[in-house]
């Protein structure tokens, strides 16, 4: 997840920045709060390192220990340009490395309803005049 600034928050670990936005692993009762939609913008084949996931994945953040053997059973789940998948963040997923020239080209938007605590904020773009985009 993306925020405004780091902080020192019980339950938010693996602080990393990329491409200039503070992100983090959050706790469990963040993510089970919140959906994931994503827009295939491309077709995403089999041979193109489509999404897989592990059905039942979605309701319990998952230990480093519990994700190495819960990666029996993964589905791939290849999809047409145009589709659209929703999803819940604690749903154990992947995608593998393309094997094709093809691009791969995917919306993914992460919405949340609540508030974070601690004085977290979550990131999210403004143009100059200030609207949020």
């Amino acid at each position: 997840m993306c925020v405004r600034r780091p902080a020192d928050i019980e339950g938010f670990s693996c602080w990393t920045k990329k491409a200039g936005l503070h992100h983090a692993n959050a706790p469990q009762s963040v993510l089970q709060e919140m959906v994931a939609l994503r827009l295939y913008l491309d077709d995403s084949p089999a041979e193109g390192g489509p999404l897989e996931v592990v059905p039942g994945t979605h309701e319990t953040l998952l230990t480093e220990q519990d994700v190495q053997g819960a990666t029996v059973g993964a589905m791939v789940l290849a999809a047409r340009a145009g589709s659209i998948l929703l999803m819940r963040p604690l749903l154990l997923h992947r995608s593998r490395s393309q094997s094709s020239a093809r691009p791969r080209r995917v919306l993914h938007l992460e919405y949340a309803a609540e508030s974070l605590p601690g004085g977290l904020e979550w990131y999210y773009a403004t143009t100059p005049q200030g609207s949020s985009i």
